[in-house]
């Protein structure tokens, strides 16, 4: 992934088998803002990430590649300059390529081994990473055990009296409706209680209703 991915996009990167970014990575689900929600199954990865998938969803927030090695969401990283070079060379492994799509069951680790070659290992994640990611999750982890609803979130930034908080609340009001943030809290919360086959036909069915 090299450059901006959103909603649907960003669940397929994470869902291939050997995601890659690069400093010029971001990603943001950005549905929230226009009255939607994010579908195709998207919830489903966004409720794998807890806390942060949640701030993610309801915050339509941007997350850098980088933040996203750091916080163990993506495990490999590598410079821009090398990644077409990188992106040709495995386009030459024809024979690999076509052997990984036939069955996934097959071993990869000489895909692997060309990966952990290429791709570079970061240091340690700031003080101030750190601190933030631990943040998101004080604030949003209640969405999944304790909260009844979305207005549990909301009273809890407001109560909170941080400044990221404060920030945070600015932006997840700037949704059309408070209907369309129970919907995304919802659709987030749900996804954990669903495969995700049951994933996609909510999703469908939910399209249909606010299609219709």
């Amino acid at each position: 992934m090299d450059g901006k991915a959103c909603g649907d996009g960003v669940a397929l990167g994470l869902a291939g088998r050997f995601p890659i970014v690069t400093e010029n990575t971001s990603i943001s689900f950005p549905e929230v803002r226009y009255g939607y929600f994010p579908d195709g199954a998207s919830s489903k990865m966004l409720c794998s990430l807890g806390g942060l998938g949640m701030y993610l969803a309801l915050t339509g927030e941007s997350i850098s590649g980088l933040d996203l090695i750091h916080y163990g969401i993506f495990q490999n990283y590598i410079e821009r300059g090398l990644y077409y070079p990188f992106s040709s060379l495995l386009a030459s492994l024809d024979i690999l390529l076509d052997d990984l799509s036939l069955n996934h069951s097959r071993d990869p680790h000489r895909l692997q081994s060309i990966i952990e070659t290429t791709t570079i290992p970061l240091p340690n994640p700031p003080e101030e990473l750190i601190d933030r990611y631990n943040t998101i999750s004080q604030l949003f982890n209640p969405c999944f055990h304790s909260d009844s609803s979305v207005m549990d979130l909301i009273r809890r930034l407001q109560g909170d009296g941080s400044e990221f908080a404060a920030h945070t609340l600015e932006r997840i009001l700037q949704s059309p409706s408070m209907g369309t943030l129970q919907l995304v809290w919802r659709s987030v919360v749900d996804a954990g209680k669903l495969s995700v086959h049951g994933t996609l036909k909510r999703d469908y069915q939910v399209c249909y209703v606010r299609i219709k």
